[in-house]
């Protein structure tokens, strides 16, 4: 499944449902990508096979299906990360 930066996903393993956006990919661990679930600012690493693309419509529409219906709104309005991480930010 093939999702990006921004992108509303569900996460469904099989046993639960959970809304989420992404927040980038993740450039260290090859199918991964950092998801926000919550109202925080933890993304966690979830693999992409679990992820299904969706629109905020669709969010909206099914959010009692999500066991974290309650961040809807924050998560929604949540933007993804845009700047890249260069060698010299690290000294």
């Amino acid at each position: 499944m093939n999702v990006e930066a921004g992108q509303l996903v569900v996460y469904d393993p099989g046993y639960k449902r959970e809304l989420g956006k992404v927040k980038r990919l993740n450039p260290r661990k090859k199918g991964t990508a950092f998801v926000w679930y919550d109202t925080g600012d933890t993304a966690a690493c979830t693999n992409i096979n679990y992820l299904y693309p969706i629109d905020e419509r669709y969010a909206r529409e099914n959010a009692c299906d999500f066991d974290n219906a309650y961040a809807l709104e924050e998560i929604i309005n949540k933007q993804e990360e845009k700047t890249t991480c260069q060698t010299t930010d690290l000294f």
